[in-house]
């Protein structure tokens, strides 16, 4: 017995992605507030976790953010692994903000 497969290849072989650029390396950090100013960013929120905040980074990118005259609030009540119920929380703090920056500590 024999036995015929067809195959038919998609019509549409090309998948475009995009992605929002990333930056990371030594001194990064160090950019933000250029980037935020660039954006034409006036109000962000900094979303994080306790153990990020322990580390004293924060304190770091709260004065690059006010460097710029930039008003951040800060939500660091955010769990090591977000759930769904932490980013409505967060969302919910204070007036909607033009951006939202996370520091995780990837634990």
């Amino acid at each position: 017995m024999e036995t015929q497969f067809t195959y038919r290849v998609p019509t549409e072989t090309i998948i475009p992605v995009s992605t929002t650029p990333l930056k990371f390396g030594f001194g990064a950090t160090e950019e933000l507030g250029y980037e935020l100013r660039r954006l034409g960013l006036r109000r962000v929120i900094i979303v994080s976790d306790p153990q990020v905040v322990k580390t004293g980074l924060l304190s770091k990118v709260e004065a690059l953010i006010a460097g710029e005259k930039i008003d951040a609030q800060h939500y660091y009540d955010v769990h090591v692994e977000p759930t769904d119920i932490s980013f409505k929380q967060a969302s919910q703090f204070q007036n909607a903000p033009n951006l939202f920056i996370e520091k995780r500590s990837g634990h």
